[in-house]
């Protein structure tokens, strides 16, 4: 039987939050803990750096927030 191995989600954005033409996106991940138990994180694409940084949430409204204020940081040039 075909497609019936490991059953991830499709990769991809969680979801991208918009202000103007910038886009942040946000990526849900299942991380492993080391006692064997799992845990949800929800990390932002920050690029206020200059380069691709991976910040992360444990809460999807704290992510949001924080992609909103990189979205309008970087709408509006305000970059390192």
């Amino acid at each position: 039987m075909k497609g019936q191995g490991n059953r991830r989600s499709k990769p991809g954005p969680f979801t991208t939050v918009s202000v103007g033409n910038v886009g942040i996106k946000i990526y849900r991940r299942i991380r492993t803990l080391p006692n064997g138990g799992t845990r949800e994180v929800y990390e932002v694409a920050d690029y206020t750096a200059g380069s691709r940084r991976l910040r992360g949430f444990s809460d999807a409204a704290k992510a949001r927030q924080e992609a909103d204020r990189i979205a309008r940081q970087l709408a509006a040039g305000q970059v390192e």
